[in-house]
């Protein structure tokens, strides 16, 4: 049984397949398996708090047709530079922060953190 997918949980990467995936763990012993192979993983339950309350904020994912997470948006003055630290745990394609008060040199480090993501400002 494969999970749902969902903005709810860590954002990682599947070891076997590859691909991006939020989970969250699916018992108590805190595993879940990934939504494209069915590949089981282990979960780290502090990033898993750290996200849960990046969810809470109200983050809109979109994903594409494999269910892949390619971009986050960010709206309003929930987003500052102190949500950093949470933003840099997504591993996404693009990052949009446009309608937030994430300063200049938030930015500056928010792509010194995710090299390889579009961080829209």
């Amino acid at each position: 049984m494969t999970t749902s997918r969902t903005t709810e949980g860590t954002p990682s990467r599947c070891p076997t397949c590859g691909k991006s995936v939020w989970i969250g763990p699916q018992s108590d012993f805190g595993d879940a398996a990934c939504p494209h192979c069915g590949q089981l993983l282990w979960i780290d339950r502090a990033p898993l708090d750290a996200n849960r309350a990046l969810s809470e904020l109200g983050v809109q994912i979109e994903t594409d047709d494999d269910g892949q997470v390619r971009r986050a948006t960010f709206r309003g003055a929930d987003y500052d530079d102190s949500t950093i630290p949470k933003i840099a745990l997504l591993d996404v394609d693009e990052i949009d922060g446009s309608e937030t008060t994430i300063t200049v040199a938030g930015v500056r480090r928010l792509r010194a953190l995710l090299p390889t993501t579009n961080v829209v400002h």
